[in-house]
């Protein structure tokens, strides 16, 4: 699958290994060009394209942002705030990652604006493999077709 056609995930995770978990296992579930940030700085500069993130061939824009809320620089609704003033003009879907107990189901739709979907999912480090599967699922509901799938992927 060409760069072109896969679909680009970004990961905002402060956390090094919850985002390496999570990079690795969202890998194993689906052939995707993924791209784990750690703050809320960086990340901004990938979704407005400046430097160091200004080559949208090698940094585009994701469908599906997977994002920890509580980050170094500002934090994850900075990140939403901005993707809302500035709608993306593809459909994007952003999963909010939550350690609340509150969130039990995954895809719990809290809002949709423009090409814009939030929803919430409930972040489980000790099975990432059982949550990146869920996420692919969702994202693949979401969009409409199925992503293609990793060899590795059981």
């Amino acid at each position: 699958m060409s760069a072109q056609t896969t679909p680009t995930i970004l990961v905002v995770e402060d956390n090094p290994e919850d985002a390496a978990h999570l990079h690795l296992t969202l890998h194993d579930v689906a052939d995707l060009n993924i791209h784990t940030i750690s703050d809320c700085t960086a990340a901004l500069a990938y979704l407005s394209q400046t430097e160091p993130y200004d080559d949208r061939r090698e940094f585009p824009f994701p469908r599906l942002v997977v994002l920890d809320m509580h980050l170094p620089g500002h934090s994850g609704p900075r990140i939403l705030s901005w993707l809302k003033e500035n709608d993306p003009s593809t459909p994007t879907l952003v999963v909010i990652l939550s350690k609340s107990s509150k969130i039990k189901i995954l895809g719990q739709i809290v809002e949709r604006q423009g090409n814009l979907t939030i929803c919430f999912a409930p972040f489980v480090p000790e099975d990432t493999n059982e949550m990146a599967k869920s996420i692919i699922g969702l994202f693949e509901l979401w969009r409409g077709k199925p992503v293609k799938h990793s060899g590795s992927h059981k």
